[in-house]
C-alpha cells in the first residue's frame, strides 16, 4: 500500500502558522513560444519566473489570540515579505507581496477565515 505525504505548512518569520487550512503553490515559468513563418513553433524564450501561492486559514477567537499574522496590514503596506511553504517534504522560500487578502464570515457557524495570495519569486528549496 502506498503511503502519501501529509499536510503541508506555512511559516512566517520562522514561526509556523498553525491555523492554515489549505495551501496551493503554482510555479510559473512564463515562457513564451517562438513562432516562425518557416518552422511554425520553433521553440520558446525564457519568461519572467514567478510563484503564486494561495493560502486559507481559520481565525481563532480574539480571546485565543485572533489572527496569527495581520495579513491585511501586510497587503496594505505593499512591501515584499518572505514566507516558507512546506509541501511533500520540500521547503519553498518565496519572497514577494501579498495580494487579494480576503476575510470571510459565515452564518452557518463555521470559523471565520482569512485567505491571501502571495506572488513573488522562489528564493530556494530545501
Amino acid at each position: 500500500m502506498t503511503v502519501y505525504s501529509g499536510p503541508g505548512s506555512v511559516a512566517y518569520r520562522g514561526r509556523v502558522l498553525r491555523q492554515a487550512k489549505s495551501l496551493r503553490i503554482n510555479v510559473e515559468s512564463n515562457n513564451k513560444d517562438v513562432n516562425t513563418l518557416a518552422d511554425g513553433r520553433a521553440g520558446h524564450t525564457p519568461g519572467p519566473k514567478m510563484v503564486t501561492v494561495d493560502v486559507s486559514s481559520a481565525i481563532p477567537a480574539e480571546s485565543s489570540g485572533g489572527l496569527e499574522v495581520d495579513f491585511v496590514a501586510i497587503t496594505n503596506a505593499q512591501q515584499e515579505v518572505e514566507f516558507t511553504y512546506v509541501l511533500a517534504g520540500t521547503r519553498y522560500r518565496v519572497k514577494g507581496d501579498l495580494r487579494n487578502t480576503n476575510l470571510q464570515s459565515d452564518a452557518e457557524g463555521g470559523a471565520n477565515e482569512v485567505s491571501y495570495q502571495h506572488i513573488g519569486t522562489l528564493q530556494g528549496t530545501t
